[in-house]
């Protein structure tokens, strides 16, 4: 069964002060895609500069590497960097 994006409505409090461990990506602006851990979820988070701009609460890391790729690809199309 493949695990999924965590309801938002019970969020692993825990990762309010977790610790990026993975940087998945960085653009050329700095604008980067990052995991940090908690208890019971890893939490994949865009940041530009010190402010985190989008983020989503996952059971595995696997899938929230998948999601960074397609952060990814919305963040370069956005910014007109398509491949």
């Amino acid at each position: 069964m493949p695990h999924a994006q965590l309801d938002a409505s019970q969020p692993d409090q825990s990762l309010e002060v977790a610790v990026e461990f993975v940087r998945a990506w960085v653009l050329p602006d700095g604008t980067r895609c990052a995991i940090a851990g908690g208890e019971h979820a890893v939490e994949l988070r865009l940041v530009r500069g010190d402010t985190i701009i989008r983020r989503a609460q996952y059971t595995d890391v696997t899938q929230a590497l998948r999601a960074a790729r397609s952060w990814r690809l919305d963040c370069e199309r956005e910014q007109g960097m398509g491949r």
